[in-house]
C-alpha cells in the first residue's frame, strides 16, 4: 500500500521529503528480491515438472496403433499388458536373475529391456485378438469390434444386471462384470461362432474328411486301450523288523530273482522256499492284470495307479524299474498285452472334428496374423510405461 501510494500520489514539487524516499527505495529493494524469489522458485517448479510430464502416461482414448484398419487405443492395450504382465517378470527373473524393484522396467539386458519385450507381447497379442475380431465382423458375428463399442456394452451389461438384482431376479455370474471378465466372456462366445462358421464356410470338414483323419490317427489315439497281464516280485520287511543298514532289502537280490524267473518260470517254487524261513523279509509274486475300459478301485489304487504308469509304455517281456516304498521294494514284467481294438467313428468323430477345427482355427488365425498391416503411433507407444 505503501508502494502503490508514493507512486501514484502527487506531491508538490520540492515536498517529497527524505523519509518518504528512504521508504520507497527500500520498499522498492524488497519488491525486486520478491520478484528473484518468484522468478527461482518458478524455475525450480517448471524443472521438477518437466520430468512428470515426460512420464504421464497417454489418455485412454488415445491412439497406439492401427491393425488392418482397426485401431488399438491406450486403455486397450493397458488391458492385455496387465495380462502379460506376470509373464515378462517371470521370463527376467528366470533367464536373468532380475529382481522386481524400482529400476526392473527399465533395465537393458541383451539389449532389451522388460518395458520393450512387454510392449512387444502385447502388441503380438492384440494382432491375433484384432484379425480375428475382424473377422468375425466380415462374417457379420459382430458388428463393432471398437473398444469404446466394448465399454459400452459392458456399462449396459452392468447396469442391465444392476437393475435385475434390485429387482429381485436371477442372474447368472457376477453382479457386475470387470472389464477384463467381460471381455473374455465375450471374446470366447465370439471364437466359438467364428470357428463354427470358418467350420462350414471355410475350412469345408466333411464327413469324409473326419473318416480319413480317423484312419489315419486311430492306432495313435484313438484305441481302446490294451489289457495288460503283469508280474509283480516284491521283497517287504516282515512285522518287527526295525529295517536297519544290515537288513536293507537288496535291490540287487530283487532283479536277480526276476530275471530268473523270466528265464525259467519254475524259478518262482524256489525263490519262495528261499524266502519262507527268512526272518526279515517276505517274498511276494503275483500276477496283476489291467483292463484299461475298467478302473482299478480299492484301497491299493493309489499303488496300482504308480504301477500302471511305469509299465504302460513297456512291451511284452519288458521290465519296469525297481519300485520303492519304505518297507518294500517291487519289480514288474509284462506278461502279455493285448490290444481292446478301437472306438468306432460314429462315437469319436464329433471329437475329430473339434480338434481339427481348433487346428485349422489357429493356423488360419496365426496366417492372418503374420500378413497384418500393423502401423504404430510412435508418439504414444513410446510414452507407455509399466
Amino acid at each position: 500500500m505503501q508502494i502503490y501510494f508514493l507512486l501514484n500520489k502527487r506531491l508538490p514539487s520540492g515536498q517529497v521529503n527524505s523519509k518518504a524516499r528512504i521508504s520507497f527505495l527500500s520498499g522498492l529493494q524488497s519488491f525486486m528480491k520478491f520478484r528473484k524469489k518468484l522468478s527461482l522458485i518458478a524455475a525450480m517448479l517448471f524443472v521438477a515438472i518437466l520430468p512428470l510430464q515426460a512420464q504421464t502416461l497417454p489418455e485412454d482414448t488415445s491412439l497406439v496403433a492401427v491393425i488392418d484398419g482397426n485401431p488399438v487405443t491406450t486403455r486397450e492395450f493397458m488391458l492385455f499388458a496387465n495380462k502379460e504382465r506376470s509373464e515378462v517378470i517371470r521370463f527376467f527373473r528366470t533367464n536373468y536373475g532380475c529382481e522386481y524393484d524400482n529400476t526392473f522396467w527399465t533395465k537393458s539386458l541383451d539389449g532389451k529391456s522388460p518395458t520393450e519385450l512387454l510392449k512387444e507381447r502385447t502388441l503380438d497379442t492384440l494382432i491375433k485378438i484384432k484379425v480375428q475380431q475382424a473377422c468375425a465382423k466380415d462374417f457379420g458375428l459382430v458388428s463393432d469390434i471398437s473398444y469404446s463399442g466394448f465399454l459400452l456394452a459392458l456399462k449396459n451389461e452392468n447396469l442391465r444386471r444392476l437393475q435385475a438384482k434390485n429387482s429381485n431376479k436371477v442372474i447368472y455370474g457376477p453382479v457386475q462384470y470387470s472389464e477384463e471378465v467381460y471381455f473374455n466372456y465375450t471374446f470366447t462366445n465370439m471364437v466359438e461362432k467364428l470357428k463354427a462358421v470358418l467350420a462350414e464356410k471355410v475350412f469345408a470338414i466333411t464327413k469324409d474328411t473326419l473318416l480319413q483323419i480317423y484312419e489315419t490317427e486311430k492306432d495313435r489315439m484313438l484305441g481302446k486301450g490294451y489289457c495288460t497281464k503283469i508280474r509283480s516280485v516284491g521283497i517287504k520287511y516282515k512285522t518287527g523288523s526295525d529295517g536297519s543298514e544290515e537288513h536293507k532289502i537288496s535291490y540287487l537280490d530283487l532283479i536277480t530273482i526276476n530275471e530268473s524267473i523270466k528265464s525259467n518260470k519254475s524259478y518262482i517254487a524256489t525263490a519262495k522256499e528261499v524266502y519262507k524261513y527268512n526272518p526279515y523279509f517276505s517274498l511276494e509274486i503275483e500276477d496283476i492284470v489291467f483292463n484299461d475300459t475298467i478302473s482299478n478301485s480299492g484301497e491299493d489304487n493309489n499303488f496300482l495307479e504308480r504301477v500302471k504308469e511305469m509299465t504302460s509304455k513297456l512291451s511284452v517281456a519288458e521290465s519296469s524299474p525297481v519300485l520303492e516304498s519304505p518297507r518294500s521294494a517291487y519289480i514288474f514284467t509284462i506278461i502279455n498285452k493285448q490290444s481292446l481294438g478301437y472306438r468306432s467313428f460314429d462315437n469319436c468323430k464329433r471329437a475329430i472334428r473339434e480338434k481339427t477345427t481348433d487346428q485349422l482355427y489357429s493356423n488360419y488365425i496365426n496366417k492372418l496374423s503374420k500378413t497384418a498391416m500393423v502401423h504404430i503411433n510412435k508418439d504414444v507407444y513410446n510414452l507407455i510405461s509399466f
